[in-house]
């Protein structure tokens, strides 16, 4: 697949995301969980390069933040 570009905080972070990557993601969401499968997608996709980076933008006292979530579907 190709690769699929997000900008947040006007950083652009690249993605390889494959099937099986949005499969185990879809599988993995339920009622009382979509942020943290969201949190996992974006860390197990992003180039590894860019991986410390996400974490500052997309992490707030450690935790995934819900709100960003919202962005990155």
């Amino acid at each position: 697949m190709p690769l699929t570009t997000l900008t947040l905080d006007d950083k652009p972070f690249d993605f390889d995301i494959a099937v099986d990557d949005a499969n185990r993601y879809i599988n993995s969401i339920d009622a009382q969980d979509k942020v943290a499968p969201s949190y996992n997608l974006l860390m197990q996709t992003v180039k590894p390069e860019q991986k410390d980076d996400l974490k500052k933008v997309v992490l707030i006292d450690g935790k995934p933040n819900g709100f960003m979530h919202q962005h990155c579907r």
